[in-house]
């Protein structure tokens, strides 16, 4: 059904107004004068088919990998290479698709951004005088430059900041344990910051 409105669509027949073919039991949908020509019609009707056929033989998109599920499945693995984790989590605990993990130990220090204090007002909280400063962040800091093969995990922060550097992630899915605290994630992330320059 969905297919025949495809085609009724494309040609350009309302579905209401059907004519008799001789010697079909089908009914075809009539459009523009009653002089239209069965040849014309034909013609159009087999490059719609031929459309079609062509759009069954290519392969279908990849389904929405919905939560929880097996993540192997929805995209290929990227090719092999190296993380370096640049998080205040010591360490961070990586868990793959297939269950298995890793632990990767933090370098010191981890990658941050520089940050300025610019003082606004203060506020008056049992009795202790408490300033109140607008931070202003600044150029990262303790970041490596960006090396072929690697990968660096680093805080959402940092990779917000840096849409530039195509070499970021952050961890994902997160694993905490009794107290709240990080102790790994089941994904690395990286944040879509729309399109660049280069992209057009």
């Amino acid at each position: 059904m969905a297919r025949s409105l495809v085609i009724y669509h494309v040609i350009g027949f309302p579905i209401s107004s059907p004519i008799n073919v001789p010697g079909s039991r089908r009914k075809f949908p009539r459009s523009g004068p009653a002089d239209r020509s069965w040849t014309e019609f034909g013609h159009r009707s087999r490059h719609i088919f031929a459309t079609l056929n062509d759009m069954a033989e290519q392969p279908p998109p990849a389904p929405f990998a919905p939560p929880g599920t097996e993540l192997s499945a929805y995209a290929p693995p990227a090719p092999p290479g190296r993380l370096r984790n640049l998080t205040p989590h010591d360490p961070l605990l990586l868990i793959g698709t297939d269950g298995q993990q890793l632990a990767l130990p933090a370098e010191q220090p981890p990658a941050r951004l520089a940050e300025r204090h610019v003082p606004e007002a203060s506020l008056l909280a049992d009795g202790v005088r408490v300033p109140v400063v607008r931070i202003e962040y600044h150029d990262p800091v303790d970041l490596p430059n960006p090396e072929t093969g690697t990968l660096l995990v680093v805080s959402q922060l940092v990779a917000r900041a840096l849409p530039e550097r195509h070499d970021l992630r952050v961890p994902a899915a997160l694993l905490r344990d009794h107290t709240g605290a990080v102790t790994g994630c089941r994904a690395l992330a990286r944040f879509d910051h729309g399109p660049t320059d280069e992209e057009g």
